[in-house]
C-alpha cells in the first residue's frame, strides 16, 4: 500500500495531465476575457471600426430553421454584452459584413441589411436557389459576396440586385471569405483564390480542412478557424500553425473576427454561448 502522500501526489499529477489534455493554447495567444454564457448559439463576430463596437450573430435555434428567433447582439470592445438583442426578427443569422454604416447579415436564403444608425432592418435580399448562406465579404466598392456552404455557390449583391455570381466544381462547401485586393479568398477544404474581375480560380493553400472564419492580419499572415474548435495561423510562407484547439471539450470556434490595432482575435464558441477574446503576440 502506497503512503497517503504518494497517493495524493499521483492523483494530483493525473488530474493535472487530464486538465492539460483538454485543450491546446499556443504561447502566442493570451486569453483576455470572455462574455457571460448569455449568447444563444453565437456564429459570427463583426468589428465595427467606426462605432467601436462588436456585433454577434445568434442563431438561437437550428441553423436551417426559419423560426424568427435569430438576433444580433452588441458587445463592447472588452467583450461586455451591452445589448443582448440589439436586432431581432431574424431566422438563423450567420456571417456579417459592414459597408457605409450598413450591416449585412446572411440569414439562410436571404441577406438582411441593417441600418446601424436607425438600429432597424432596412430590407432583405432574397436569393433564389440558396440553401445555406454562410459568410460575407464586401469589397471597397460595396459589392457583397456570399458563400453558400451547401449549394456550392457564391452569390453577390451588385448594384442593388441579388444574383448568383459563381458556381464551379472546384468550390466544395465554400464558407469563410476574405477579399484581398482583386482576389476573393474562399475557404473550402483548402483556400482558393477567385479573381473578382474574370472569376479565374486558383488554389492558394491546400489541406487546410474546413474553414469557417478567415481573416488577414495585415502583415502577410492570416488566421482561420475550423468550427470544430481550432484556430490556425498562416505565416508569410504559407505555413500553417495551430494556435488554439478546444475541440476536446466540445467548444467550437465559429466565424472569428480580428481587431487589427491590437491583434485581438474574437472567437464565437457556438454551442458554448459566449465569445472569447485572445491576444496574438
Amino acid at each position: 500500500m502506497k503512503p497517503i502522500s504518494m497517493i495524493i501526489f499521483l492523483a494530483f499529477a493525473t488530474l493535472t495531465v487530464k486538465t492539460q489534455d483538454k485543450f491546446f493554447q499556443s504561447e502566442k495567444l493570451t486569453k483576455l476575457w470572455e462574455t457571460p454564457k448569455e449568447l444563444q448559439i453565437p456564429e459570427s463576430v463583426c468589428y465595427d471600426l467606426t462605432n467601436q463596437v462588436i456585433y454577434v450573430s445568434n442563431i438561437n435555434g437550428k441553423p436551417t430553421e426559419k423560426d424568427g428567433n435569430g438576433f444580433i447582439s452588441l458587445l463592447s470592445l472588452d467583450c461586455k454584452i451591452t445589448e443582448l438583442k440589439w436586432i431581432s426578427g431574424l431566422n438563423a443569422p450567420k456571417g456579417m459584413g459592414i459597408f457605409k454604416n450598413k450591416l449585412y447579415v446572411t440569414d439562410i436564403d436571404r441577406v438582411a441589411v441593417i441600418d446601424i444608425k436607425t438600429r432597424a432592418i432596412e430590407r432583405f435580399f432574397e436569393f433564389s436557389g440558396a440553401k445555406f448562406l454562410n459568410d460575407i465579404a464586401i469589397d471597397i466598392y460595396g459589392t457583397v459576396y456570399i458563400s453558400d456552404n451547401v449549394a456550392n455557390r457564391l452569390y453577390r449583391i451588385f448594384e442593388g440586385k441579388a444574383e448568383l455570381w459563381l458556381e464551379d466544381m472546384q468550390l466544395i462547401n465554400p464558407n469563410g471569405l476574405f477579399i484581398e485586393k482583386d482576389e476573393l479568398m474562399v475557404g473550402c477544404n483548402e483556400i482558393m483564390m477567385v479573381n473578382i474581375l474574370d472569376k479565374r480560380i486558383l488554389p492558394w493553400l491546400e489541406n487546410t480542412g474546413g474553414i469557417d472564419g478567415l481573416k488577414a492580419l495585415g502583415d502577410g499572415r492570416y488566421v482561420f478557424s475550423d468550427w470544430k474548435g481550432s484556430v490556425y495561423l498562416i505565416d508569410e510562407d504559407r505555413q500553417i500553425e495551430k494556435i488554439l484547439d478546444t475541440s476536446a471539450v466540445g467548444m467550437n470556434a465559429a466565424d472569428i473576427e480580428i481587431l487589427l490595432e491590437k491583434n485581438i482575435i474574437y472567437v464565437p464558441t457556438f454551442s458554448g454561448n459566449q465569445v472569447i477574446a485572445y491576444q496574438l503576440k
